[in-house]
C-alpha cells in the first residue's frame, strides 16, 4: 500500500509540475494549480475528466505538445498497473504479467497511432488541416487516450467510421 503511494505521488506530482509550468502563464498561479493537479490525477487514474467545460476536454490543445504527450505519458502509467511500474523503477527482471502488459500497451498504441493517423490524414473535420508532426503528435494521443483515458482533442463526432470503429476496438 505504501509502495503504491509513493508511485502515485510521484507520478502525479510529475505530471502536475509540467502541466503547471505550461497553464501558469494562461491561468495564473492559482487556477493552473488547480487544473494541473486534477488534471493529473484524472488522467494517471484514467478518469477522462477535465477542467473547465469550455476545454471540452482537452479539444483547446490539439497540437498542444507539453498537454499531449504528459497527458498521455500519465495515461499509459495509470492504465500499465502498479505491479508492472514497479517491476519499471525497480529495474529487475520483468515478470511474465509484465512482459505482456508492456508489450500489448505498446503494440495498442502503434498500432492505434498508425491507423489514426492514416484514416484521418485528409480528413478536415480532425487532423486534415494540422502539419505532419501535428497529425502524428494527436494521433498518439488518441490512440492511447482511446485505450482507457477518455480524454479527446478533437471532435470525436469529425472522425471517420471506420477511425471510430478502430477507437472502439
Amino acid at each position: 500500500l505504501k509502495k503504491i503511494f509513493v508511485i502515485s505521488a510521484i507520478i502525479e506530482t510529475a505530471g502536475a509540475a509540467l502541466l503547471f509550468f505550461r497553464w501558469f502563464p494562461e491561468f495564473g498561479l492559482k487556477k493552473a494549480a488547480l487544473y494541473a493537479v486534477f488534471h493529473s490525477i484524472s488522467a494517471f487514474c484514467n478518469a477522462g475528466l477535465a477542467l473547465p467545460a469550455q476545454f471540452a476536454s482537452l479539444s483547446a490543445y490539439k497540437a498542444d505538445i507539453v498537454i499531449n504527450l504528459t497527458i498521455a505519458a500519465l495515461a499509459i502509467l495509470g492504465g500499465l498497473g502498479f505491479l508492472v511500474i514497479a517491476d519499471i523503477f525497480q529495474n529487475k527482471r520483468f515478470s511474465l504479467q509484465s512482459k505482456i502488459v508492456i508489450w500489448t500497451s505498446a503494440l495498442l498504441i502503434i498500432f492505434g497511432t498508425i491507423l489514426i493517423f492514416g484514416m484521418e490524414f485528409q480528413n478536415n473535420a480532425t487532423i486534415g488541416s494540422l502539419s505532419s508532426g501535428n497529425k502524428l503528435l494527436v494521433s498518439f494521443f488518441h490512440s492511447v487516450s482511446s485505450r482507457t483515458a477518455g480524454f479527446h482533442t478533437l471532435a470525436i463526432g469529425g472522425m471517420l467510421r471506420p477511425t471510430a470503429l478502430i477507437i472502439i476496438f
